[in-house]
């Protein structure tokens, strides 16, 4: 009896720490805002820069990009075809506008390097940047639409390298390219459909629900996080995969998240209610920062110099300097 006794104690004790281990440690912080500038529309896009941030928002028949400094001091201005998009490539080194003409035309513009290119494509019927989910790296591109394939071509000249079929059935999507570059990630927004697609085989190794989760939980985003990707899901749940998409563990937030993005080593959230969140690389602790903007937080970037930069509802870009759990070693 004593034997049993100490063995369902010993178990008892494995299973509280394994529970444990599953929680962050939540800690309130104070975050230094240094500069906030507002803007004459609601910003659609906020992407760090080397040295500043690049913000996008739209106009009646035109998108518009301003270049900021990390004073929030506009250096630059550009105006855009309405309805283009902005995306960063996936070294988190160049910013892309894309304008689709709904016809049989792509342009990108690469910002940094003052760079056009006009891809045309007969594959599929409609041209929409904004409905073509896209990435960019080493000059590769791949981009997917709801009826089409998974398609790689190289840059510039826009040759087709491989196309692997896949079946969206005509939802709109979050996706994520691992840090490998060979295992795409494709997850039905709002639903729990998850596609995990070996790039180098052009097979798909697994099509079902987000691992460990089941049919009632929805996914709301999706990011490569360092080496693994990190899986947003209503109800305030964090899934952590591997490249593959095999389950390490899953954790509860304490948190509502509007937007999420990486800030130096931590994945940063910016939440419904005005707060940014900061989760440490490991996991393990999770930093919430005072009521930051007047509502809820759409945007959360960092640029290459140690300043952070978040966007809310209130129009508002707010700086502030990368805290330092945040900051690589």
């Amino acid at each position: 009896m004593k034997s049993f006794r100490f063995v369902f104690l010993v178990m008892s004790v494995i299973l509280l720490s394994a529970c444990s281990s599953n929680k962050f440690e939540q800690v309130p912080m104070t975050l230094d805002v240094k500069e906030e500038k507002k803007l004459a529309a609601g910003i659609a896009y906020l992407l760090g820069a080397d040295d500043g941030v690049y913000a996008a928002h739209d106009f009646k028949g035109y998108d518009q990009l301003l270049v900021l400094s990390s004073a929030l001091e506009l250096l630059e201005s550009r105006d855009l075809d309405d309805f283009s998009i902005f995306i960063k490539d996936e070294k988190n080194d160049e910013v892309i506008s894309i304008f689709g003409d709904n016809k049989n035309k792509f342009v990108f513009n690469f910002i940094k390097k003052n760079e056009e290119y006009t891809f045309l494509t007969e594959d599929d019927g409609r041209t929409s940047a904004y409905y073509t989910e896209w990435h960019f790296f080493d000059n590769t591109m791949i981009n997917f639409s709801r009826g089409s394939p998974v398609r790689i071509y190289k840059l510039p000249s826009f040759k087709l390298t491989k196309e692997i079929p896949i079946l969206l059935r005509g939802f709109r999507v979050h996706h994520a390219l691992s840090e490998s570059k060979e295992f795409l990630h494709i997850l039905q927004q709002d639903g729990n459909n998850h596609k995990v697609i070996d790039l180098d085989d052009g097979v798909i190794l697994s099509d079902g629900y987000v691992a460990m989760t089941d049919r009632s939980e929805k996914v709301v985003g999706a990011m490569k996080f360092h080496d693994d990707i990190a899986i947003f899901m209503k109800g305030n749940k964090l899934v952590q995969l591997d490249e593959r998409g095999n389950f390490i563990k899953a954790l509860p937030l304490q948190v509502s998240v509007e937007s999420f993005g990486q800030v130096d080593e931590c994945l940063a959230i910016g939440t419904v209610d005005g707060h940014i969140a900061f989760i440490t690389k490991d996991l393990s602790t999770i930093y919430v920062t005072q009521e930051v903007h007047n509502g809820w937080v759409s945007h959360v970037t960092s640029d290459q110099k140690g300043v952070g930069y978040s966007a809310g509802v209130d129009r508002k870009v707010v700086s502030w300097p990368v805290p330092e759990m945040c900051i690589s070693n």
